[in-house]
């Protein structure tokens, strides 16, 4: 089968050349021409799948049927990346699921603040927990922490080493230094590890090889907000032969305390900094080699709402993949990977008024690790993917505590963070996904997990409460399946059921006497809890035509040993000020139900008008009381322009009030808020210039999932109206 056509700009017509297009069935692919021309040609006579990809545009992903084959040549349209994106629909597609999400370069590019959980909150139904100004944690649907499954690269993850989460995996990701997002609302994924509630896979950006002797890129970038007085830069460097390629990304941030709208100066501060390093290598016309090494740090960051702030925290992480492609063979593709990363953390109260009468120093470290093997293969018109992986966590840690004034000045306390725990996880999955016919698409996956966990050096009072067997054993199953229905070219209707399974983490089942929740309690570890499972479905229709596109999905949610916390009389508390301890257990049934909608205006090729909602709602079903941290109802309404070398926007969000909080975890309501957020850029002689202008109006808020400022028991108020200004230079 063979197809001639020509690649496009959507939005000015302009032909692309040097689009890269691959056969996803078969190992070919080819570049188009100057004038965006193209030919392929594949062994199948009935049907091909083509990929096409170019460094600022969405790829797309398109089916093209024999008897479907267009007159004269086939006109491919390229979206250039500046919106939220699920693949657009050329001739056919058979991979897009509606329980996907991609969020594409073009939307991260513009991600203020320049972290991976504001990324994560611009997707309806995201939010972000909030502890400082760094380091936000992200929260998908209400759910958050080691419910929403954070890797990036299909797997390789980072965990916190601050009990507090004030290093959470999130803050590990350097947005410059992704191709795209992929978001999945729900346990309807298996091959990154188990899925509770949502996963959230960050995917770097692309090594290229060069056909015309060794090419040379790059760019380079350099901000400032005014709010914050934040300076920012960016380098990157790319160098690409026929058989190798390589990448340099370097980055910084430095910021100093922000103003909120009122006036009032906010601790902020921080300082980031981070390099990466990847190489990859042709073994052969069809195998890759691919290593890659990743440092971060960031210093004196400063947490308001937590009890101390971070002196240090250093990441390092190593991977080394493999990857085969077969021709005319069962299996399709053949990949390995291996990882490694190690977060030292160190956070003091130096900078807290007590530190006159008592000194505390943190001193914390996680080093995770793991491994996949996985392969594809053609089945029954589909594609089947299976493999097995595997994950360990190490986490270890001290606190110092040393007395200044008193009758007890001088005496020196040491408690422990960490009990030297370790948690292992070996898992085997499968997925398979297939068209059946023109007008169905399915996908069905399972996965197997061991999960091993054990606390080596715990607490003496711990050892009292629970014996000196603190090893536990879970074996989970998660399993998913997705049916969709295309009755014409323009309607898809979606069912999706799944059944996601987690182990308790460190935290839940080993921390001591530690301060960890929203509420000012101690909290004290259940090595006895079991698993949580989240049995969700989402229902979701969508509509498109040329120039109108809807899609709207509800879901539903039943948890069972749901994770939560009590309070007990086990033990006395430990720190100052709290009102008692609280013991980790399982409710036996809780639910989380929702939805979102999103809907899209295409008025004229440079216009793009669009609006989102979201609500979720959870309740604890045997206490009768809602689940804490729950998002409020929340609206956005946008407009966007882009024509030729500018482009602009403009961003209403309204929140509603949120009085449904948890009685038992001494959750208090938020008053609603309306922001808007204006940007604009300019492309002039290889330069970009872009301004964004944050809270346009200056409004007094808080978000609903901020936490607490220990200086007067209030929500963290967001920074006021602040200016952004960028200049990229790119080579």
């Amino acid at each position: 089968m063979e197809v001639q056509g020509r690649v496009f700009d959507y939005l000015n017509g302009e032909p692309l050349g040097s689009v890269d297009i691959h056969a996803a069935t078969e190992d070919f692919s080819t570049k188009s021409e100057k004038d965006g021309s193209f030919t392929v040609s594949t062994s199948d006579a009935t049907q091909m799948t083509l990929v096409f990809s170019k460094e600022g545009y969405a790829p797309l992903r398109i089916t093209i049927w024999q008897d479907r084959l267009p007159d004269g040549m086939l006109r491919v349209d390229l979206m250039p990346q500046t919106h939220l994106h699920e693949e657009i629909v050329i001739v056919d597609d058979t991979h897009r699921l509606s329980y996907e999400t991609t969020v594409d370069r073009g939307i991260i590019a513009r991600a203020t603040p320049d972290e991976a959980a504001a990324l994560i909150g611009q997707i309806p139904g995201g939010d972000t927990v909030r502890r400082g100004a760094a380091n936000g944690d992200p929260v998908l649907r209400g759910a958050q922490q080691d419910r929403l499954n954070l890797s990036c690269d299909g797997g390789m993850r980072v965990e916190y080493a601050c009990p507090n989460r004030m290093d959470p995996p999130s803050a590990h990701i350097d947005l410059k230094s992704l191709k795209h997002v992929e978001v999945v609302k729900g346990p309807y994924a298996v091959r990154h590890g188990a899925v509770f509630a949502g996963m959230v896979n960050m995917v770097s950006r692309d090594l290229h090889y060069s056909d015309d002797g060794t090419s040379f890129s790059g760019a380079v970038e350099a901000g400032y907000e005014t709010n914050g007085e934040g300076k920012t830069g960016n380098v990157e460097l790319g160098l690409g032969g026929s058989r190798h390629a390589l990448q340099l990304q370097l980055g910084i941030r430095d910021y100093a305390d922000y103003d909120a709208a009122e006036g009032t100066s906010i601790p902020g501060a921080f300082k980031q900094d981070s390099i990466h390093l990847k190489y990859q290598t042709a073994l052969t016309a069809h195998a890759d080699l691919k290593a890659a090494i990743h440092r971060g740090e960031t210093t004196d960051a400063l947490f308001p709402a937590l009890p101390m702030d971070m002196d240090l925290s250093r990441v390092l992480t190593a991977s080394l993949e493999f990857r085969q492609r077969f021709e005319h063979a069962a299996v399709q593709s053949l990949s390995a990977r291996v990882y490694a990363t190690d977060n030292e953390h160190l956070m003091t109260n130096k900078r807290r008024e007590i530190a006159t009468r008592m000194a505390a120093v943190t001193d914390a470290e996680t080093q995770t690790g793991g491994a996949r093997i996985e392969a594809e293969s053609l089945l029954w018109d589909g594609m089947l993917t299976f493999g097995s992986d595997y994950f360990t966590s190490v986490k270890d840690g001290i606190r110092t505590r040393e007395m200044l004034m008193g009758p007890m000045a001088g005496r020196q306390m040491q408690d422990i963070v960490w009990a030297d725990t370790d948690h292992d996880t070996i898992g085997v999955y499968a997925e398979y996904r297939r068209a059946i016919g023109d007008l169905v698409n399915m996908a069905t996956g399972v996965r197997l997990d061991e999960v091993e966990s054990i606390a080596k050096r715990p607490d003496p009072q711990f050892s009292a409460i629970y014996g000196n067997d603190l090893s536990e054993r879970d074996s989970n199953v998660s399993a998913f399946a997705h049916l969709s229905f295309r009755p014409n070219d323009h309607l898809e209707w979606g069912v999706s059921a799944g059944l996601g399974t987690r182990s308790p983490n460190a935290s839940e089942r080993y921390i001591y006497l530690f301060p960890l929740g929203l509420d000012r309690y101690d909290y004290l570890g259940n090595p006895n809890l079991k698993p949580e499972e989240n049995r969700q479905v989402d229902l979701s229709f969508g509509t498109h035509f040329e120039k109108f596109a809807l899609k709207a999905t509800v879901f539903y949610s039943d948890h069972q040993d749901f994770i939560s916390a009590r309070e007990t009389d086990l033990v006395a508390p430990r720190t100052n000020n709290v009102l008692g301890v609280k013991q980790f257990f399982n409710i036996e049934d809780a639910t989380r139900y929702g939805g979102d909608l999103t809907l899209d205006y295409r008025p004229h090729p440079a216009w793009h008008l669009h609006t989102t909602a979201d609500y979720v709602r959870g309740e604890n079903e045997g206490a009768d009381d809602p689940l804490p941290e729950m998002p409020p109802l929340e609206w956005r309404l946008g407009a966007e322009y882009q024509r030729q070398q500018f482009s602009g926007g403009l961003l209403f969000r309204w929140v509603d009030d949120q009085d449904r909080v948890s009685h038992l975890f001494s959750e208090t309501p938020t008053e609603g808020f309306s922001t808007a957020d204006l940007r604009g850029s300019y492309d002039l002689a290889g330069f970009t210039l872009s301004v964004n202008v944050e809270n346009l109006f200056d409004e007094e808020y808080a978000e609903h999932l901020s936490r607490k400022l220990r200086s007067d028991g209030t929500r963290i108020p967001e920074p006021g109206r602040s200016f952004f200004f960028t200049i990229r230079r790119s080579f």
